[in-house]
């Protein structure tokens, strides 16, 4: 039986015995009508999040776009000039806006890269760029989450970096820059490919 049968059919042997002890006419028994327990309050869930399953023009991308790439988050894109703007969550300073916070939801550029920027790679919670500046090849630097090193700095760990920075061991440059997961690779200026970051199922080869 459910619960509230169980209930009724108790208050009524209760009535039942006590009736059956008091003198007809001794008194007059008024039977309350039954009323479930109200249902506890059960908080609602947050609404989901909002979908578009047709391709919506991006708001605030400054300039005609040659290449984008999207993260977990995050997307970014470079424009003709050179220039990478990225929008999107930034907890983890993955729009390269210098610190770690927020949300964003239109085009933010990135520090220090609003020129000389040839390739835009986003991952989970990261992104890296390849810029003109500085060797035979382009310049990879890297910014966002760290927590399996692939930010490229020789470490790994801390919730995330904003500020993008040059990825060390590179010191010919790079052709080609590209990201994934928790892991980075990118295509050096002598043809060979290098990886780094997070190893999971032998992903860095």
């Amino acid at each position: 039986w459910s619960d509230p049968l169980r209930r009724l059919f108790g208050q009524v042997i209760l009535v039942v015995i006590l009736l059956a002890g008091i003198p007809r006419g001794a008194v007059a028994v008024t039977i309350a009508p039954f009323t479930q327990d109200p249902a506890p309050a059960v908080p609602l869930e947050p609404s989901p999040p909002t979908v578009e399953a047709a391709p919506l023009a991006v708001q605030e991308v400054l300039a005609t776009a040659t290449a984008v790439a999207a993260g977990g988050a995050h997307t970014c894109a470079l424009t003709g000039s050179g220039r990478l703007q990225c929008w999107g969550y930034n907890l983890n300073g993955e729009l390269g806006r210098g610190f770690a916070s927020g949300q964003f939801g239109t085009a933010q550029d990135v520090l220090d890269h609003t020129t000389g920027v040839q390739a835009v790679g986003a991952a989970r919670s990261h992104t890296c760029a390849l810029t003109n500046a500085g060797l035979p090849g382009g310049l990879v630097k890297c910014w966002g989450r760290n927590s399996s090193g692939e930010l490229g700095r020789g470490t790994s760990g801390g919730v995330g970096d904003g500020t993008p920075q040059a990825v060390i061991g590179l010191p010919l440059g790079a052709t080609g820059v590209s990201a994934g997961g928790f892991k980075t690779c990118a295509l050096e200026t002598g043809g060979d490919v290098v990886c780094w970051g997070g190893n999971a199922y032998g992903a860095l080869g």
